[in-house]
């Protein structure tokens, strides 16, 4: 393929989402004859627990159906793009090569939107689910993902093998520690966390979709094309398919992004935060200790890492500056206006606003200001404080619980 890995580099920030192949934005099929096996595979298992009705079985299927989603990842790189998508929830993992892959400059906006089919299934079962009295044991080595859909699991498709990058940094969670996760016992709260997971996808993938990248993906790819045409290119600097990828991103930045898909967005943004908030508020109410996917103080969890209270409350405070910035009632600080020191007026960018109408992402304009100066407003602004003190409660393992506490 003559568009390879490092374009991704760039582009990687604009698709820290995930979504279907191309044959699943097909509606799941109708499941006759005895439910699957455990290791069956997730469209075999999503088309049974969409004919059941309980809590439990719609949790299940909220967890199936995110999963179909992060299957697609794979399914498109292994398809499209052999390189990997290093800020992308899995898209650090080496896949199998494909020799009959062909590379596809639309396959990250495909994938954003047979993505959000199943993405919309997920939140629909979740929501079935919350608030639900429930418990369902799930075995991790019982869920694999079916990258080069020929219905079998192979040698590189166990989940165990993704789960450590489609949740973070592999290192910070000390996976070493952990080898064998084997079984998670969910329950009522973990819907809730589930479903804000759900929503922070579905609106990083209308983010993707309102920025349009295929037509400059091919833009830049056709070009590198005719440049080459047979040729060797010089590789003098030691970057030079990091220029393709620099010059994909801008171009993608330039214009303003689709209103329609920005406040889609900020929809599910706001839908992650309520339903993060509930989940917290029912965690605490747990009096049980049974391998729990995220602890209360009082719980430990299957995964290693514990949740003192402080951590808690603390997230709590992160959750109620992004509402107010999704909200607008806090301001965003711009590095070229001077903010006063004596408690007097300041200024900032209402975020809302920009979900709302989206200015010109120009990357020069956004440095620059002048795409930004109408969102420009006098309020209060968001400090960094509640941040800081999760940092400083989390230490070296910040990013890892943000990830992990969606």
């Amino acid at each position: 393929m003559i568009f390879r890995r490092s374009l991704m580099l760039g582009l990687s920030i604009l698709v820290a989402s995930c979504s279907e192949g191309q044959d699943q934005s097909r509606a799941t099929e109708q499941w006759s004859g005895d439910p699957p096996v455990a290791s069956a595979s997730l469209a075999d298992k999503a088309s049974y627990l969409a004919t059941q009705s309980s809590p439990a079985a719609q949790f299940e299927l909220g967890v199936v159906e995110t999963m179909r989603a992060i299957e697609t990842v794979y399914r498109y790189r292994y398809d499209h793009f052999s390189g990997q998508l290093p800020l992308t929830p899995g898209g650090r993992h080496r896949l199998p090569t494909n020799p009959d892959a062909e590379f596809d400059p639309a396959f990250i906006d495909n994938a954003m939107r047979d993505g959000l089919v199943h993405l919309k299934r997920a939140t629909n079962a979740l929501e079935n689910a919350s608030g639900k009295d429930f418990a369902v044991v799930l075995n991790v080595d019982d869920f694999w993902f079916d990258i080069d859909q020929d219905g079998k699991q192979g040698e590189n498709e166990a989940l165990m093998q993704y789960l450590p990058g489609i949740l973070g940094n592999p290192n910070s969670m000390r996976w070493r520690e952990v080898p064998e996760i084997g079984e998670i016992r969910f329950d009522t709260a973990d819907a809730d966390w589930l479903l804000a997971y759900a929503h922070t996808l579905s609106g990083m993938a209308e983010i993707v979709l309102a920025m349009d990248t295929a037509p400059a993906i091919k833009q830049i790819t056709d070009g590198r094309e005719a440049l080459l045409d047979g040729r060797d290119p010089s590789n003098m600097f030691g970057f030079d398919e990091e220029v393709d990828s620099f010059a994909a991103f801008i171009m993608i930045m330039r214009g303003a992004p689709k209103a329609e898909h920005s406040r889609r967005a900020h929809k599910h943004f706001l839908a992650m935060v309520d339903a993060n908030q509930d989940f917290w508020k029912r965690l605490e109410e747990e009096d049980d200790d049974d391998r729990e996917w995220i602890p209360n103080s009082r719980q430990s969890s299957a995964l290693g890492p514990q949740v003192p209270p402080e951590l808690a409350e603390s997230w709590q405070h992160v959750l109620g500056d992004i509402r107010d910035l999704l909200e607008g009632r806090k301001l965003v600080p711009y590095w070229r206006i001077e903010q006063a020191e004596d408690g007097g007026a300041e200024y900032g960018l209402n975020l809302k606003a920009i979900f709302m109408d989206p200015p010109d992402t120009d990357i020069i304009l956004l440095i620059q200001g002048a795409s930004l100066a109408p969102y420009l407003e006098k309020g209060e602004l968001v400090d960094r404080d509640a941040w800081r003190e999760f940092s400083r409660l989390t230490g070296r393992q910040t990013g890892m619980f943000a990830l992990w506490f969606n």
